[in-house]
């Protein structure tokens, strides 16, 4: 896919989606949430509703309603 058709696809992408994709790459997630924190991690597992994340100090849970934003390192 080239210009305007990806762009379209990448529209159509769900944030579940967008974590999904993340963590068969075995990326770096940081997610900044509604309440100013942002999380850095492996996605270890994505849920209906929700995503969870590992690092050094253990895992956290954030409900995907409460993600600002996502990118991946």
């Amino acid at each position: 896919l080239v210009g305007s058709e990806m762009c379209i696809r990448d529209r159509r992408r769900t944030l579940r989606d967008r974590f999904i994709e993340i963590e068969d790459r075995t990326a770096t997630a940081v997610v900044a949430t509604s309440d100013g924190q942002v999380h850095r991690g492996r996605v270890n597992g994505v849920g209906v509703d929700h995503v969870s994340l590992v690092d050094h100090r253990g895992e956290i849970v954030v409900t995907l309603e409460h993600v600002v934003s996502v990118s991946s390192r």
